[in-house]
């Protein structure tokens, strides 16, 4: 796909656009979806892919390799309040671009990082729905290597019985849908349905109590009641469990370890003790250990900043997102941001395994998300 010069169009751009589906093919898919996801969430998810380069694909990819690596090279230790210390480098991140363009190319920007697993299953579902299961190549490999290479990231050694996917409680949330498909491979489980004994963790299960061996961790710390930290405290301090994703890498690894990364995709930061800055219209402020649009505040005040530190906060420099989305379910392209998820192996290094889109008419995209205007959501892309 050619891309075209940018004209200016508001706060937004216009370029070249990617695009999606005929309007014909919207129901025929949106049927489809419905009979494959039957959950609540459902409604977030678009009624077809996001068409790309494959060379601008790739180039995300790469991009979030490179980020993973520089993130690793850094650790905020400081920032976990459960027990023990876990030294390992984190297993998987999941890294955010706008799809931005600029003087004539595509200049993706690095909005967020952070080593805590995102949507690995509900991904490659819609990937095998939208882009035919046997022939799907992303990133370089097929979606069969990488859903190989993502259940032998998630078991290890172990039988799949014996590793839990655990949250503080997986069906109370729109993100369960992807529990819901991980249970191929993965026992998904609450943690008040998981208990301690003799040093060991177990789950009850209609043919008794198992051992667990192995956890893959989407607790987020200080989401948890002072009860459920007690009972989840006990669980970090046995020796003998295997972390898939330790809960301390949420806490680690982040976007608070962006301004100290040189990358091409990265965008300025200032440090909030320097005051606010004079063009204070060009800067947006994040909360450190927020995520995926978590207490993002897009036109911060001076009192904004003033009342943050640099402790809890970062000022980023805006992006200029570009209207480039083309859908059939609105009549003005949209803005979007692209998440690689990816995980790190031993024999691989870091491996790029799936994507998600998110659309926005306007704003924030997780703002989007829950506004869900027409348009507005989540999907996958696929090479053109």
């Amino acid at each position: 796909m050619p891309l075209s010069v940018c004209a200016s169009y508001g706060k937004y751009k216009r370029a070249a656009m990617f695009n999606t589906i005929h309007h014909c093919e919207v129901s025929k898919n949106k049927h489809m979806l419905d009979t494959h996801i039957v959950h609540p969430g459902r409604k977030m998810l678009l009624p077809y892919p996001i068409k790309m380069p494959s060379s601008t694909l790739d180039e995300m990819a790469n991009s979030a390799v490179d980020v993973s690596k520089l993130i690793c090279l850094h650790s905020l230790k400081k920032s976990f309040k459960g027990p023990g210390v876990y030294n390992e480098e984190p297993r998987c991140m999941a890294v955010d671009f706008s799809l931005t363009f600029t003087d004539n190319r595509f200049t993706p920007k690095l909005i967020e990082a952070q080593a805590f697993p995102s949507l690995f299953h509900l991904s490659l579902k819609l990937e095998s729905l939208y882009n035919n299961e046997k022939n799907s190549i992303l990133f370089g490999r097929t979606i069969s290597e990488r859903k190989a290479l993502l259940r032998h990231w998630l078991l290890g050694v172990h039988h799949d019985s014996q590793v839990v996917m655990l949250d503080k409680a997986v069906l109370s949330q729109m993100s369960s849908m992807d529990f819901i498909l991980a249970t191929r491979d993965v026992v998904p489980r609450s943690l008040h349905d998981i208990y301690t004994h003799a040093d060991k963790v177990w789950i009850t299960s209609r043919s008794g109590n198992k051992e667990v061996k192995r956890i893959y961790n989407r607790v987020i710390y200080d989401t948890l009641s002072e009860d459920e930290r007690k009972h989840f405290d006990t669980i970090l301090a046995l020796p003998d469990i295997e972390w898939v994703c330790h809960p301390s890498d949420y806490y680690r690894y982040n976007k608070a370890i962006l301004p100290y990364i040189s990358h091409p995709t990265n965008p300025k930061t200032w440090k909030i003790s320097n005051g606010a800055p004079k063009d204070v219209e060009n800067w947006v402020l994040k909360p450190k250990e927020g995520f995926s649009g978590d207490g993002l505040c897009l036109h911060p005040s001076k009192k904004d900043i003033e009342s943050s530190s640099d402790d809890t906060h970062l000022l980023q420099e805006r992006v200029e997102y570009t209207q480039c989305i083309k859908t059939p379910l609105h009549n003005e392209a949209l803005s979007g941001e692209f998440r690689v998820m990816l995980i790190r192996t031993e024999q691989c290094g870091w491996v790029p395994i799936c994507n998600l889109v998110r659309c926005a008419q306007y704003g924030g995209v997780s703002e989007a998300i829950r506004r869900q205007l027409p348009g507005e959501g989540a999907t996958i892309a696929v090479p053109e």
